[in-house]
């Protein structure tokens, strides 16, 4: 692994968020009704934040090494210099906005009783939470991310200077924009749990709209759902693409199953006393296996991978594959371990990936 100073700065930003996460967890350790399961997602969010600033330069050597760039004589600097724009102007961004609140907090002290008050947003978000469908729709969102991305680069590779090098510029542009969403979200918790007079009143209402019950003393699953998928980008780009629709897609149409069925008053609860159900199951099921043939066939049609080697007999075995897994997981995590599947599923699943092709000689 190559690192150069250019890399730097996310690394250490990685690594400085995730002190603030630990920081968090011992200072919150003992609260009351902040269970075991709760302290291990905390635990788990840290630990691949901080596996995440560690393998980041490996990104840049698997898009960028051994290629031109468009500008500069090496593309492996050319995304370097782009993802520190891309990615640490981000983050710079939302710093100063959040200062800039906390001089408004500061200066006008009444804010601090209404729109900086953590107690007003917990009871706001319990008042009109809603277990409805659109909270579950974003969960297209980072599909529609890389998809838009691999179309955008794919028309842009009829552009000579673009021709040979638009794959390393779209799965580079995968990884800042997956960074700068999981990012935002996690800067945003900290801001909540720390200090809420730093707050950007529309990120708060973006809170109020996307976070649970369940999440308003800790961290929201939407930043962990990408730490869980980020490394496999790494890998071939099928595999990355299987594990990231299933993580966000497949587990998010699962939900949205259980919703409808408890919405027409024929679910059936599954295990007794749970949020799962039967119907819930059975669409996890159902679209886990179409997200894998799904992932297989879109990045064969776009050239990421040989169709001779992610055939359709190889996509519908491991489809068959993931989607028991996925729905071992959901049973699982139902009731009594209170694991966050939002990164056991794309690790675990990542893991039988990888087994699984071991076995059948295809490489990843």
């Amino acid at each position: 692994m190559t690192i150069s100073l250019l890399d730097l700065p996310e690394m250490v930003m990685c690594f400085i968020l995730s002190a603030a996460i630990f920081i968090h967890i011992i200072k919150t350790w003992k609260k009351e009704g902040k269970g075991l399961y709760k302290k291990i997602n905390e635990i788990v969010t840290g630990v691949l934040l901080i596996a995440l600033g560690s393998y980041y330069p490996l990104y840049l050597d698997k898009f960028g090494d051994n290629l031109s760039g468009i500008i500069l004589p090496s593309l492996r600097d050319e995304l370097s210099i782009i993802g520190l724009v891309g990615i640490m102007g981000v983050m710079i961004g939302i710093c100063i906005w959040g200062i800039s609140n906390k001089i408004k907090s500061i200066r006008h002290p009444e804010l601090l009783e209404t729109v900086y008050n953590y107690k007003i947003f917990t009871e706001r978000l319990l008042s009109e939470y809603r277990l409805v469908l659109k909270r579950k729709v974003t969960h297209v969102l980072p599909f529609g991310v890389i998809g838009g991305i691999i179309l955008i680069f794919s028309v842009l590779q009829f552009i000579p200077i673009f021709s040979d090098i638009w794959q390393s510029y779209a799965l580079y542009f995968i990884v800042i924009l997956g960074m700068d969403f999981a990012l935002t979200f996690l800067v945003g918790d900290l801001i909540r749990l720390f200090d809420y007079s730093y707050m950007p009143p529309p990120i708060g209402e973006l809170f109020i709209k996307g976070l649970t019950p369940d999440e308003i003393d800790t961290f929201a699953s939407t930043s962990i759902m990408v730490f869980g998928f980020a490394p496999f980008i790494l890998f071939e780009f099928p595999f990355f693409l299987i594990i990231a629709l299933i993580t966000s897609i497949g587990d998010g149409m699962a939900s949205i199953f259980g919703i409808i069925a408890t919405n027409k008053n024929f679910d059936h609860e599954f295990p007794k006393g749970s949020k799962k159900t039967i119907e819930g199951y059975i669409g996890g099921f159902i679209f886990t296996f179409l997200c894998v043939v799904f992932g297989g066939v879109f990045s064969n049609f776009f050239g990421f991978s040989d169709p001779a080697i992610w055939s359709i007999h190889i996509l519908v075995i491991l489809g068959i594959i993931l989607s028991i897994v996925v729905f071992l997981i959901d049973i699982i995590t139902s009731k009594t371990i209170k694991l966050c599947d939002n990164y056991l599923n794309p690790l675990i699943c990542g893991i039988v990936t990888i087994i699984f092709l071991v076995i059948m000689g295809i490489p990843f």
